[in-house]
């Protein structure tokens, strides 16, 4: 059965090791007086402690209940669970016993500090003194001006509950033995048959017959199931047949239900709605205070919160029938709005953001995160009526001042929505609210936008690429937002990040004459761009973009090369190149190809390709793998095919090649293949060879 305790927060001991030890006592501080060591035993499992740091195991002794640990100093106490101890737990504290001067003070001091424990009865009181300050949690500023304690005289709850006390100086820590001072009745009524869990009848004495309800008489040699929400009745007589025989029965009536009031003190009592025989108690699992009572009530001090699951065990006519399972939350303090500290201070983010929550007073802080919301972009605001519906699933409890990191783990943007109230006794908080777009990995582009502000967020945009690499470098993965033109730096620039070209409003990708990009490593992909060259200097680089162990895609996306006297728009080495949508257009003075590759993988899908020069070739593959469908080809020149396979895997499906040369032979196929090459072709179109 299970006994009922108040963990707070600050309760649980300081550090963990492999999973949670529930220990109530001691906590990590500096106290004045020797502490009690609790541990929440519901699991019923074996415990055991040591006080010198060391093994538990190996050099500790065994806790089977509260221990007064008479140990002064410096202390580190670890606690192991189990024989093969997969659970621990630490909590290093100090101790040096000390008594107030004051005679007042003194006096309260002596009621707990040879055990460190004080037992509280429901309805009578605990005289903290006006000087002292205390507190059921370990947060300085939460401390409450000393006071007479007390709660309901209806309380049937028996708890242990940590407090600390504080002259200012000095601070005694001890636990509270909360117990009832309700009486209630210790009757118990044993029948030759047990009710388990309400609908399952075990008849356990073999020497006699049963029958329910109007049913035949049967032997005890199985369990019966009855809906209980129908009243029923149990006769039995010896199994020993006589004449005369005296009958027996036992009436159980419907199952009833439980019903909770808070009342006008505050506490929370539980009743229940059903038959008048039933009655009730708590699940204590070491049978304390086991009284039934027709009304069962929780309350606490002031300064405390309260909330915990409740077992109640019903009876009817003093016989057990089941458990009914409730939940209660009493709160004695009083509510603080929360207020939010950013280290963003506006609505989009360019990486992770530091949330500060906090609240003042004993108010007891509540928060609730939503799921990232992944968005196509960012180009929302904060009012925007797509973030009304996101609702932040559960509020959690957290220690006030709390820090939470809000990030990203997607490779767009992301919404938070964060809500956070505080609540004391039977008051909450108006809701405050926070929120923000974190956009990691996007970098926006705009040539219209001023230069000298620009950081590449949404609202100040970059201008050129130039400005931005030093930033995109330390990302691994970016989106690049371009409206209208985007000049590419001169000369060669590398990218060793992945990184993907995105077009907002005729996006257009420039690069100068002369210059080329290097793929290391990464994937390059564009997305609803067109991507052009200066070719006003005969001296254009060869490649405008060299891949090694790389990606590049491109999706319906317009490509323009002009080379110079020989040009390929893509130089592949260990890659894979991909287009999808898309147009491509490659010229140059002598040879031309749209992709020259070696050992890599070539797709292409629904896309035109056009190459223009004195030898054109839109592939050239070399060790390499190569899929084409529902693709055009055209090459212009004197001379040209359309692919040139060696040592190449390939399938051409439903593809159209046309060609206008000067120089046309019949013997010039448009896709060549060298003996170590296979190529499968099926459903293409021929023009012009």
């Amino acid at each position: 059965m299970k006994k009922f305790f108040t963990f707070l927060c600050s309760v649980i001991c300081s550090a963990f090791l492999f999973a949670e030890i529930k220990v109530i006592s001691p906590v990590s501080g500096n106290w004045a007086n020797k502490q009690l060591l609790m541990i929440d035993m519901e699991d019923d499992a074996d415990y055991f402690y040591s006080l010198n740091g060391e093994d538990p195991e190996l050099a500790g002794f065994a806790y089977d209940g509260p221990v007064l640990l008479d140990v002064t100093g410096d202390i580190t106490l670890k606690i192991a669970k189990g024989f093969e101890a997969e659970e621990r737990a630490e909590v290093k504290f100090s101790v040096a016993p000390s008594y107030p001067d004051a005679d007042e003070e003194r006096l309260f001091i002596y009621t707990f500090f040879d055990t460190g424990l004080l037992n509280y009865f429901s309805g009578s009181q605990i005289n903290i003194p006006k000087t002292f300050r205390y507190s059921f949690e370990e947060v300085p500023e939460n401390f409450n001006p000393g006071k007479t304690l007390s709660y309901s005289s209806k309380c049937s709850v028996s708890r242990f509950l940590p407090c600390t006390v504080t002259d200012g100086k000095k601070y005694w820590h001890f636990v509270i033995r909360a117990n009832p001072n309700a009486t209630g009745s210790f009757s118990r009524r044993d029948l030759p048959f047990t009710i388990k869990n309400w609908n399952t009848i075990i008849f356990d004495d073999h020497d006699l017959l049963f029958r329910v309800d109007n049913e035949y008489w049967t032997l005890p040699d199985s369990s019966r199931i009855l809906d209980r929400s129908e009243r029923h009745i149990i006769y039995w007589q010896s199994l020993d047949y006589q004449i005369g025989n005296p009958v027996e029965f036992y009436e159980l009536p419907p199952m009833p239900s439980l019903r909770q009031e808070r009342n006008v003190d505050g506490s929370v009592s539980f009743f229940l709605d059903g038959d008048d025989s039933y009655s009730m108690t708590i699940s204590n699992k070491d049978s304390s205070f086991y009284e039934l009572y027709t009304e069962l009530c929780a309350d606490t001090f002031v300064g405390d919160y309260l909330e915990d699951s409740v077992e109640i065990a019903v009876y009817s006519d003093s016989v057990y029938q089941g458990v009914l399972h409730g939940r209660y939350e009493i709160d004695r303090r009083l509510p603080s709005y929360p207020v939010f500290t950013a280290s963003s201070s506006g609505f989009h983010a360019r990486g992770a953001v530091s949330l500060n929550v906090k609240t003042t007073g004993t108010s007891d802080l509540y928060v609730a995160i939503s799921e990232p919301m992944v968005l196509d972009s960012a180009d929302y605001d904060a009012d925007s009526a797509v973030f009304k519906s996101v609702v932040p699933v559960e509020f959690s409890k957290v220690k006030n001042n709390s820090d939470f990191i809000l990030s990203s783990n997607s490779d767009k943007p992301v919404y938070y929505k964060v809500l956070a109230y505080s609540e004391s006794g039977k008051q909450k908080s108006d809701v405050s609210e926070y929120s923000v777009i974190i956009d990691s990995y996007s970098f926006y582009f705009d040539a219209k936008a001023d230069p000298s502000v620009a950081d590449g967020s949404k609202d100040t945009p970059f201008t050129d690429f130039k400005d931005a690499l030093s930033v995109m470098k330390d990302v691994r993965s970016v989106n690049i937002y371009v409206k209208g033109r985007l000049p590419m730096p001169q000369g060669k620039t590398e990218i060793d990040f992945n990184c993907e070209f995105i077009g907002v409003d005729n996006a257009s990708i420039e690069f100068p004459a002369n210059s080329s990009l290097s793929v290391i490593g990464s994937t390059l992909q564009f997305t609803g761009c067109r991507v052009t060259n200066d070719s006003s200097s005969s001296r254009s680089a060869a490649s405008l973009i060299k891949l090694e162990s790389a990606v590049l895609s491109l999706n319906n996306s317009e490509v323009y090369f002009a080379g110079g006297r020989n040009a390929a728009f893509t130089d592949s080495l260990n890659s894979v190149v991909m287009l999808n949508d898309s147009v491509v257009t490659v010229t140059a003075q002598v040879y031309a190809s749209f992709i020259s590759a070696l050992s890599s993988r070539v797709t292409l899908r629904n896309t035109r390709v056009a190459v223009v020069a004195d030898t054109a070739i839109c592939l050239s593959l070399r060790d390499s793998k190569c899929l084409s469908d529902y693709s055009s080809f055209r090459v212009t020149g004197t001379l040209g095919r359309i692919a040139e396979f060696f040592n190449t895997e390939g399938t051409l499906t439903n593809n159209t090649f046309s060609a206008d040369l000067k120089r046309v032979s019949g013997s010039v196929q448009p896709v060549y293949k060298d003996d170590q090459s296979s190529v499968k072709e099926n459903s293409n179109r021929t023009q012009g060879f």
